[in-house]
């Protein structure tokens, strides 16, 4: 089976070994649900991580690589990135969803490198994307973002504290706006 489904209170510690799948290689969901994944790496052909339904999840040194976003947070789930790398190869690296009934979700990143780049034609990448009547707090961590944007508020609260570090480039010819998500709205790059 490609995706370990976490119901119930666990340590996940992937003591240093590599996690592959071509979709979610970890979904933690229900509120009975309190996982910490840590010490290894996923590799996703699509989303990395998943967070549903009242569950919360805990990361800390995962060295995460995704086509997709490293962790879609949707709907009530509760996400706390405590440090390691995250790269998304074609989207934002941290995301809810804007779904009506999918919000009221909880993102906290205390640390880590976060790195977003984009391939699809007309979107650009980023760090994390906003999309509902959520609640973001980002206390620490580095955003390296290609041809995209730091983070995307389209509603809930965003509280980003002092020392956290967005570099935001873009390649030569690049992309200079783009929509997120499924908003078809052009977003200027570079912010």
């Amino acid at each position: 089976k490609e995706t370990i489904e976490i119901t119930a209170d666990v340590v996940l510690d992937l003591g240093g070994h590599t996690l592959t799948g071509a979709g979610k290689v970890v979904k933690a969901y229900g509120q009975n649900a309190y996982a910490v994944v840590k010490n290894g790496k996923i590799v996703s052909g699509a989303e990395a991580l998943g967070v549903f339904d009242g569950a919360t999840l805990v990361v800390d040194g995962l060295d995460v690589t995704s086509t997709e976003c490293c962790a879609i947070v949707s709907p009530a789930g509760n996400l706390i990135v405590n440090g390691g790398t995250y790269t998304s190869l074609d989207n934002f690296v941290l995301m809810t969803n804007g779904s009506t009934d999918w919000g009221n979700n909880t993102i906290v990143v205390n640390g880590g490198t976060f790195n977003g780049n984009i391939k699809t034609a007309g979107y650009i990448a980023g760090g994390i994307y906003v999309a509902n009547d959520d609640e973001v707090i980002v206390n620490g961590g580095t955003f390296n973002v290609t041809n995209g944007i730091g983070i995307m508020a389209r509603s809930g609260k965003t509280t980003v504290k002092e020392g956290v570090v967005f570099n935001i480039t873009s390649t030569e010819g690049g992309v200079t706006e783009g929509w997120v998500g499924d908003k078809k709205v052009a977003v200027p790059t570079g912010k």
